[in-house]
């Protein structure tokens, strides 16, 4: 039995006013406060929450949410939403992305879609794919003018040991060049390039394209260009003109050195006549279309000795190219010598 004083010294402590909420460890609490609080407690057993939910790392190295004791046909799902948009895994299953309209991956912009509705459960790419030289295989041959070329389509001509293998501009181009060869090669581009050939055939020219050229800018309409020059007599249109002595590259700048000739018009090239100043140790001659995207057409594959009385050699071209480009230009990367510089370079082109 609790006597009068223990239970005046109790509500000391306490409060017993039904309005008031407890502060204090001490005070009786009322029934508004227990329901209040165990409104906020979420059950093990399964509860809702209607606020966020967040995740402290803290003190510890890693925290870990999910499940780890699937067994046997049990499933553990996460909704996304809706009972449509959900992750889901099974034992010793794929874990499967389920949703209604699709996946898309972003980064800024789009980047790729799986699948938009019930009825186009096709992938959508919005940037380039980079297939680091692996291959994609196993394809119908191309039916609509911009699918991808198969090996099989293409060997109506050129022979293949993969037949379902994607055909790359690189592989067509052995025939038929392309300004970015390692591009896929669509029925379009094929038919195209093939019909091309077939019903304009190359006729090789054997008189240079290139007049003699006055200046840089010369009207004929060549525009020639370099990365320095010794002195005002040895420009770079002197290349170009058997009655000048030569370009000779500003050997203070260093030992490699380039020549540009822009032609008036693209034109398909076969070959090309060269003397250099000095023995050519490492060099490479490339077209662009724009001036600045350049493709090889030819590298240096042995030393080419010159002299002031050489006669020009003749290089021919090593792949068939049915490109047409307007600008042609020679990196000079290694020579004999310290003088580095052009005397003569012509380019001969195919009649079309």
């Amino acid at each position: 039995m609790v006597s009068w004083f223990q239970a005046v010294e109790l509500t000391k402590e306490a409060t017993t006013n039904n309005e008031t909420v407890p502060a204090n460890d001490k005070h009786l609490i009322n029934k508004k406060y227990v329901d209040d609080r165990y409104a906020l407690k979420v059950s093990k057993a399964g509860d809702f929450i209607t606020v966020n939910l967040l995740l402290r790392v803290g003190s510890s190295n890693a925290i870990l949410f999910g499940c780890r004791d699937l067994n046997g046909n049990k499933t553990f799902i996460i909704h996304l939403g809706n009972p449509l948009n959900k992750i889901q895994c099974w034992i010793n299953n794929p874990i499967a992305l389920i949703s209604t309209y699709g996946f898309l991956f972003k980064l800024g912009d789009n980047i790729i879609r799986f699948g938009k509705s019930s009825s186009d459960i096709r992938i959508h790419a919005y940037q380039d794919i980079v297939m680091n030289e692996k291959h994609i295989v196993d394809l119908h041959d191309p039916v609509n003018v911009q699918d991808a070329a198969t090996k099989n389509y293409v060997d109506t001509a050129l022979t293949s040991a993969n037949p379902q293998d994607f055909a790359t501009k690189n592989y067509v181009d052995a025939a038929l060049n392309s300004d970015n060869p390692q591009d896929f090669a669509t029925k379009n581009y094929v038919e195209n390039a093939l019909s091309s050939v077939n019903a304009n055939p190359l006729k090789k020219c054997h008189i240079g394209y290139i007049p003699n050229l006055e200046r840089d800018v010369s009207e004929t309409g060549f525009v020639v260009s370099a990365s320095s020059i010794s002195s005002n007599e040895n420009r770079a249109y002197g290349a170009f003109n058997t009655l000048k002595s030569a370009w000779i590259a500003n050997s203070s700048l260093g030992l490699t050195a380039w020549l540009t000739i822009k032609c008036p018009e693209p034109v398909i090239i076969w070959r090309i006549a060269l003397t250099s100043i000095q023995t050519l140790n490492s060099w490479c001659l490339s077209a662009s279309n724009d001036g600045s995207l350049y493709i090889d057409l030819l590298r240096s594959n042995e030393r080419l000795v010159f002299n002031w009385d050489s006669v020009p050699k003749l290089l021919v071209l090593s792949s068939s190219s049915t490109t047409a480009y307007q600008y042609y230009k020679i990196d000079i990367t290694g020579i004999s010598g310290q003088t580095v510089g052009i005397a003569y370079m012509q380019l001969y082109v195919y009649d079309t």
